[in-house]
Order: C-alpha cells, then structure tokens, then sequence
C-alpha cells in the first residue's frame, strides 16, 4: 500500500517515510501541498491508501489541501499531524484523523491500522 507524505521539514518527510517503511508501506514523499497537488491533477496520478500531511506549510495549507484532494477523491483518507494546537473540527466535513507532534511510531502505526489499510 502508498502512503503519500507532504510536509515541508524535511526531516520529518524522512523520518515518516522510514517509519512507513518498516511498517510494510510504500512511501512517496512531497516538500509542500503545491507539489503534491500538481501530482493530483496529473495523468501521473496514483492514489494512495492515505495521505499524511502537515498542517501548516508554505502555499497550500493542509487543510485546504486536504478539501481540494477530496474533491477530485473522496475515498482517499487524511491523517493530518501537526506541532501547533490546531482546532480538530476544521475539516470535520471531510474524514480524516489528526495526530499531534511529536509522535512515536506505534502512534502511527496505530492509526493506519485503524484506517484498516494493511
């Protein structure tokens, strides 16, 4: 299974790619919502099984990133991470789930198999 990963520190890109990884997933990672929603609207397109982003980035936030994805698939889900004390209501019109930073990756773990994606 792909999980697409976009956030703009690249360490955390790394760091989630790796622990997906080991999980048995097949990561692609992205620096900023801008160019993962190029990839979208391309032919190039693949969805994945899910799709983590960050929140707050350059250009496209996440969450509009998540609402212009949803747009065009609405089955492709979001787990939304992020560091700042975010309001968890802001997409509630759109399924997703939303982990904290710092995480461990048993967090991680947990949540994609709550999405059942194995």
């Amino acid at each position: 299974m792909i999980v697409d990963i976009i956030d703009d520190e690249r360490h955390v890109r790394e760091m989630l790619a790796e622990i997906a990884d080991i999980l048995g997933y097949q990561a692609r990672t992205y620096q900023s919502g801008d160019e993962y929603f190029a990839y979208v609207t391309s032919p190039q397109y693949q969805p994945p099984g899910v799709v983590i982003s960050d929140v707050r980035m350059p250009g496209i936030d996440g969450y509009n990133l998540m609402r212009k994805v949803n747009r065009l698939y609405p089955d492709v889900p979001f787990i939304i991470v992020t560091g700042y004390q975010e309001v968890e209501d802001k997409c509630s019109d759109i399924p997703h789930t939303f982990m904290r930073k710092p995480f461990n990756p048993e967090v991680l773990e947990a949540v994609l198999a709550e999405l059942n994606l194995r």
